[in-house]
């Protein structure tokens, strides 16, 4: 008996991921080429420390939108921020085809006052985007994280 459940709990999980798999392109429409935390001030964009991608749109569609998600840790590789270390945030700015965006996220807020040492950035990935065209691509699970 526990072996049909176990049997029917697996059949299940590799159908939703096929099925969930199956709904997105072979490859995300984006590339984070790059992804650093910088400690400091940056004028407006934040105070004390941000975190800095550069995302290109590698799909025919422009981008209106889009969510991107990353973990910060500290330079040991310790969560260092107090409600956890994943960071979502939005960006509301147009990317066109084929052409790339710097995306500076203030992390002011998040870090509150423990902003003492160099951070590092790791598993960013882009949970969805909105297109000018009225679609959307979603990957909620970070599937493409980086």
């Amino acid at each position: 008996m526990k072996f049909q459940n176990k049997f029917c709990l697996l059949c299940l999980l590799s159908v939703l991921t096929f099925v969930s798999c199956s709904q997105q392109n072979a490859s995300p429409p984006y590339v984070i080429t790059q992804s650093s935390v910088r400690v400091g001030s940056s004028g407006s964009l934040y105070h004390a420390a941000g975190a800095h991608f550069i995302v290109s749109n590698v799909s025919d569609k422009t981008i209106r939108s889009l969510t991107l998600c990353f973990l910060v840790f500290d330079s040991d590789g310790d969560v260092c921020l107090p409600l956890g270390n994943m960071v979502e945030s939005t960006y509301l700015q147009k990317i066109k085809p084929f052409q790339s965006r710097e995306i500076v996220i203030s992390l002011d807020s998040v870090l509150g006052g423990h902003i003492n040492a160099p951070y590092q950035v790791e598993n960013a990935f882009v949970k969805q985007i909105f297109f000018s065209d009225g679609s959307v691509w979603e990957d909620p699970f970070g599937l493409y994280a980086a």
